[in-house]
């Protein structure tokens, strides 16, 4: 997967990182380039952080393991992306069509800002007509 050049990082990512049900060679590779960089060639949408926070509560009993992953996510070298910041006519689109709302917002900054979509949502994926643009992460 080439993630060089940075990208749109989707919360499926994440979720994955702190999942041994889900955990992937591809997951760890992005969180290592990630935490390699240096710049902030990732981005995520402010949301990205409530909608890790939202799928962790689900999947963890004990509340400390929840703090510590939001911790470890908020010490990368991500570069949160304001409302005020994104395409809204893009986001409302796309959100008008077939992509969840949420979904529309990653999207439509990958294509404002010209970069991959990295994401682990096949759904989102195929709901994009599966562009080339976005980097499924296994």
């Amino acid at each position: 997967m080439d993630t060089q050049r940075g990208g749109v990082l989707d919360a499926s990512v994440a979720v994955k990182w702190f999942s041994t049900a889900e955990a992937s060679p591809d997951a760890m590779s992005v969180l290592e380039r990630i935490s390699a960089s240096q710049d902030l060639r990732f981005v995520v949408p402010e949301i990205f952080f409530a909608e890790l926070l939202s799928a962790l509560k689900r999947s963890r009993e004990d509340p400390r393991e929840v703090h510590l992953a939001l911790e470890a996510v908020s010490r990368l070298p991500l570069r949160p992306m304001r409302w005020a910041e994104c395409p809204r006519n893009a986001v409302i689109n796309l959100a008008l069509g077939h992509v969840g709302a949420y979904d529309a917002l990653y999207a439509a900054l990958a294509m404002q800002l010209r970069v991959p979509l990295i994401t682990a949502d096949r759904r989102l994926y195929r709901a994009l007509g599966e562009p080339d643009w976005v980097r499924m992460v296994a």
